[in-house]
């Protein structure tokens, strides 16, 4: 899902806002999906008016923040971090031991 929203947003926004918007795009879209999640939770269960809108802020408010913000920002970094060569395998540097 990620790598949609990613191709998408490259297509259609300027290459200086793409990350804004990708993870603007995450963070509404998540915050929906844990905003139905939580409506079908109230309309299921029998509990009060007031536990209800506290099921509705913390299932959208919790799922938008880490699946949505969270998420996109390890996506963003995995995307675009240089990715090393692994130290075991690297060669050490001249002058200096492997300790044992």
């Amino acid at each position: 899902m990620y790598k949609t929203v990613w191709n998408f947003m490259n297509h259609h926004v300027k290459s200086s806002h793409v990350s804004a918007m990708f993870l603007a795009a995450l963070l509404a879209g998540w915050t929906l999906i844990g905003l139905l999640t939580g409506s079908v939770v109230c309309l299921i269960s029998a509990i009060s008016l007031s536990t209800k809108t506290v099921v509705l802020f913390c299932s959208a408010g919790y799922t938008g923040l880490i699946f949505g913000f969270f998420g996109g920002i390890f996506y963003l970094y995995q995307k675009t971090s240089p990715h090393k060569e692994s130290s075991i395998n690297a060669p050490l540097p001249l002058g200096t031991q492997k300790a044992a």
